[in-house]
């Protein structure tokens, strides 16, 4: 836990595990196609990100079913979990939801309740 100007802040790790022919999928998404990835990252535009994105698309071309395990940190202020919270992301981690609407449909609440959260 850290404090930052007296402010409670906490860091939730999360990490998921990815086939190569699925993220081309999601990079496909995001840029189209790898020519366009490759004049985001030449340009002044680009960051180091659009670098990692286009190395990972060139080698997942020739290994589409080597896997990649990718991290992420989030920090979030006093952060306070209940029993229903704790649902939800059990809920996320467990079962392949695409959608909030998905996700309230398997909690069984109304989507109001899931996108508050």
């Amino acid at each position: 836990m850290l404090y930052i100007d007296k402010i409670k802040i906490m860091p939730i790790k999360m990490t998921r595990t990815v086939k190569g022919k699925d993220k081309i999928k999601e990079l496909e998404k995001k840029y189209k196609k790898k020519e366009n990835l490759k004049m985001i990252s030449m340009s002044f535009i680009g960051t180091s990100l659009d670098k990692i994105d286009l190395g990972d698309w060139k080698c997942f071309q020739f290994h589409p079913k080597e896997k990649l395990k990718e991290k992420l940190t989030v920090f979030i202020e006093d952060l306070s979990f209940n029993v229903s919270d704790f649902e939800m992301l059990h809920t996320i981690k467990h079962s392949k939801v695409s959608s909030l609407n998905e996700l309230a449909l398997k909690l069984n609440k109304e989507i109001s309740t899931v996108t508050n959260k």
